[in-house]
């Protein structure tokens, strides 16, 4: 009968609704340290769960099978619950450092056993085995899972690791009695396959190799990254344990499972006289007993082992890797502590060898240079059949990456915007706004939800706010994600999970990308407390800029490069440096033919550099070197020189000399004829009744007779002075007040107050500081005289009573003129031209657009004065028809 416990509380035999189990220890080949999980897939009806269970025990006739739940799944009225053994909770990244130091303080030897038992410790599980290869242990690499140790102590033991009927880790040899025999006819069809035979263990890890045994049955490869197998003797313990091992590969379709026999047990399949021992591993399912097929088809070549890559926190260890299909060998030595990793590398195929080795240091802050995040230095050399490479680099990484749930810390942030950041819900809860339901109320305990962010300067006690773009879900082990990614300026959701139309949720098929756009989230310097408050299990991995010597740049690395490849046919050397986006390089190339140098800066600082070649060229954008010497140049700068031959300038200024009938020199110039291009400069001396002074240029006669003429005619000079402009438009510009007079004679502003005057024999015209214009200081005013006139007819009833309807029906507005116009003047009162512009109004005023510009238009305050002039004899003439009506008699 079966029993099914949920954390110890037995379900009711009717509430299950199917039960697999699949246990196999070996997929595609046969070798020693499987840390196979027993597996079973359990269907119970939703209403028989009150709450889903941690731990589930199954027990038939025959055993019992002490289990974790791993997964829930739910389809419609049941739940479907992944059970798994206790083999998972060796899932862990096992350091140990901290057991062998604590030994080495006792004076005490760590052995293997000391290790398998603390593992035990740490994964909660009971250990029932007592170790027969047991060995002296110093080393350790915290990347490595505890559960591949367990493997690489099953296989020191010649066998495999598994969790048995009490629920204790315990280690079986393979090669052991066989536990059942099964006759062809029990089984629906017996296939038999081939027969293996162990007859030699190798180990070979590339650089030492062991073996042990006969290649006339078959070979047993162990694990070459086994950290555990560091001697001969360690080898031939496990030879012994294995040797001689005999099985055959079966597959039986259908037949009665026998629930006490677990995966690795050896079962014998009788065929009339002809036995056939196996391994057992099987897949079943319960019906009121156990019905399945057993299937073992393997082959004994060495099963790939998963790499884990990435820094982790202790490592001190030596690895080799073998790819015989590609005859291929790669050693690998480490070293690693908590603030710094070495690595070193050797690869070797038949093309090509590879030795790199690399330093990756975690930066300290510091006060006087406050950097965090990762350095990298690294060297690489390179050598095949047709080159030898060669690189070395410097890679900073200058950011800091905090994870975890509810509340980040981050110290010494620069200023910028986040560099990445991934949010996600948990088991717990989802990130959702709460929304109305059909069973909502009112409660002193009902609260909104928000998917604010709040980044949280504590240096500067100032608050960022950032709104996730939409609600998150999680289900089942999976969950929806935000992301944010600066560098690739992406911002976006992968919604995994979706709500049918009960609301109920389930997993996507395939992820749905949604993308938004990058909002901008600067953040100031100092300390900060990232949270969103709404969610406090929420799980948040942010990564921001930190303070350091590159932030001007806001670079988030700093790179620095040097590489040198040789040929046979050439050598090329390259050194670079980037920070952030902006990267100086200089490269140098030498072939037979040439040599090549590209940088921004070449210094020579040899006493003599020797270019004895007859044809030797020198050219560049500004200047050139023939082979024959003609040196062009836009300007060429000499404290001394010494010039033989002959100077030719076409255009140009020779400052400070001159070129005379009797040679080059300075002072004067003094030819009989001269023609001269470029510009002439002197401080002193006379040009044709003239004098030069270093600042202007007169006429030392008491009666100008000196002129300057143009086409022939006088433009500036003569008896009273002229100046004469033949072009059009010509600017006349004063710092202060302009003065034009005709009289020779000193003239002045008619004022004082004045700033622009034209004086003429018999007047003036001037403009004051008040912006009045007056002629022979008389105002200027608008004429109104009869005979300026023409077509003049008296205004109508009827027109007066359009103008003063339009009028009447204006719109008033107050405004500000917008900077360019009136200088911004505020608090105005007045009309829209575009309200009036089209009617009569717009007629008598004469609208005019402006002259350079579009948006403006203009209209005649004289015309509007004359209208309002009418306007008020209109409104008198209505004042005094009102007061009569009022009174009975005019006033």
């Amino acid at each position: 009968m079966l029993k099914i416990y949920f954390d110890d509380v037995l379900i009711n035999e009717d509430s299950f609704a199917g039960l697999n189990n699949e246990y196999k220890l070996f997929n595609d080949s046969f070798y020693l340290g499987s840390v196979a999980s027993n597996t079973f897939e359990l269907k119970v009806l939703k209403s028989s769960v009150a709450s889903h269970p941690q731990e589930v025990t199954i027990e038939d006739d025959n055993t019992t099978f002490h289990l974790i739940v791993d997964e829930v799944l739910e389809e419609k009225g049941f739940y479907n619950y992944t059970l798994v053994d206790k083999m998972v909770n060796f899932n862990f990244n096992y350091d140990a450092k901290p057991l062998i130091d604590e030994k080495t303080v006792l004076e005490e030897n760590c052995y293997l056993s000391d290790i398998l038992a603390d593992m035990c410790l740490k994964a909660g599980v009971e250990l029932d085995y007592i170790l027969t290869n047991d060995i002296i242990v110093s080393w350790y690499d915290s990347r490595i899972q505890a559960r591949d140790y367990l493997s690489f102590i099953a296989e020191l033991e010649g066998g495999y690791a598994c969790i048995n009927e009490l629920g204790k880790l315990t280690i079986k040899q393979h090669k052991q009695a066989s536990k059942k025999s099964i006759t062809a006819d029990e089984v629906s069809e017996l296939i038999i396959g081939e027969k293996k035979k162990i007859t030699r263990v190798v180990y070979d890890n590339g650089i030492v190799k062991y073996e042990f045994g006969d290649d006339i049955g078959n070979t047993l490869y162990l694990n070459q990254n086994n950290v555990f197998i560091t001697d001969e003797l360690v080898v031939e313990n496990i030879y012994n344990k294995i040797v001689g091992f005999e099985f055959y590969t079966i597959t039986v379709p259908k037949t009665l499972i026998d629930s006490s026999i677990k995966a690795g047990d050896i079962i014998t399949f009788v065929d009339g006289e002809d036995e056939y021992p196996t391994i057992a591993q099987y897949s079943s399912s319960y019906a009121g007993g156990w019905v399945g097929s057993y299937e073992f088809n393997i082959n004994t070549a060495k099963q790939e082992e998963t790499k884990v890559l990435g820094i982790e926190e202790n490592i001190l260890s030596i690895r080799t890797e073998i790819d015989r299909t590609n005859a291929s060998l790669k050693i690998t030595a480490e070293k690693t502590d908590e603030n710094e990793s070495y690595i070193s590398d050797i690869q070797l195929t038949p093309e090509e060898i590879r030795l790199s080795a690399s330093k990756v240091d975690e930066l300290d802050e510091d006060i006087n240079n406050p950097t965090t995040g990762l350095s990298k230095k690294y060297g690489d050399l390179l050598v095949d059949v047709n080159a030898l490479r060669g690189e070395i680099g410097d890679v900073t990484d200058i950011t800091s990456t905090q994870e975890g749930n509810g509340e980040l810390q981050f110290d010494n942030v620069n200023a910028s915007e986040p560099i990445n950041m991934i949010i996600k819900p948990t088991v717990t809860e989802d990130i959702l706004r709460i929304f109305p339901s059909s069973d909502l109320f009112p409660s002193p305990t009902l609260y909104t939800k928000s998917l604010k962010m709040y980044f949280h300067n504590t240096t500067e006690d100032e608050t960022f706010i950032y709104t996730l773009p939409s609600d998150l879900r999680y289900y089942s082990g999976v969950a929806d994600e935000f992301q944010w990614d600066y560098e690739n300026q992406s911002c976006r959701i992968i919604r995994r999970i979706g709500l049918d139309e009960n609301l109920d949720k389930y997993i996507l098929a395939e992820e749905d990308i949604e993308e938004y756009d990058m909002p901008l989230l600067f953040l100031t310097t100092g300390d900060y407390t990232i949270s969103i408050p709404s969610f406090p299990n929420a799980y948040m991995k942010i990564r921001l800029m930190s303070q350091n010597m590159y932030t001007a740049q806001f670079a988030t690395k700093v790179e620095l490069n040097a590489k040198i490849e040789v040929t046979a046919q050439e050598i090329s050397s390259e050194v670079s440096k980037k920070v952030g986006n902006d990267e100086i390089i200089s490269k140098i190339n030498q072939s037979a033919e040439a040599v090549q140098i590209d940088a921004n800066k070449i210094s020579l600082t040899g006493k003599i550099i020797n270019l004895t070649s007859d044809d030797i060229k020198i050219n560049s954008t500004n200047f050139n070197v023939t082979k024959e010497g003609v040196v062009t140049a836009n300007q060429l700068k000499a404290n001394n020189a010494d010039i033989t031959g002959k100077i030719t300038a076409t255009s140009g200024s020779f400052s400070g000399h001159v070129n005379a009938t009797s040679g080059s020199f300075s002072g004067h110039v003094n030819a009989t004829s001269g023609s001269f291009s470029g510009s002439i400069y002197s401080s002193s001396g006379t040009i044709g009744g003239w004098n030069l002074t270093s600042t202007h240029l007169y006429s030392s006669a008491s009666t100008v007779t000196s002129y300057i003429y143009r086409n022939g005619n006088v433009v500036f000079g003569g008896n009273y002075g002229m100046i004469k402009f033949d072009t059009d438009p010509v600017r006349i510009t004063t710092a202060n007040k302009l003065l034009i007079s005709d009289s020779y004679s000193a003239s002045s502003l008619p004022s004082t107050n004045d700033t622009i005057a034209i004086r003429g024999y018999n007047g003036t015209i001037h403009i004051n500081s008040n912006y009045g214009v007056y002629a022979n200081n008389t105002l200027l005013a608008s004429g109104s005289s009869r005979k300026m006139k023409k077509n003049i007819k008296l205004l109508s009833m009827k027109e007066k009573t359009e103008l003063y309807d339009t009028f009447k029906s204006l719109k008033s507005y107050k405004y500000d003129y917008r900077e360019k116009y009136s200088g911004g003047q505020r608090n105005n009162y007045g009309f829209i031209i575009e309200d009036f512009e089209d009617g009569i109004l717009g007629e008598i005023l004469h609208i005019k657009p402006g002259i350079d510009d579009d948006n403006t238009k203009y209209f005649s305050h004289d015309d509007l004065t004359r209208v309002n002039s009418i306007l008020i004899q209109e409104l008198i003439a209505k004042i005094e028809k009102l007061e009569v009506k009022i009174n009975g008699k005019a006033s």
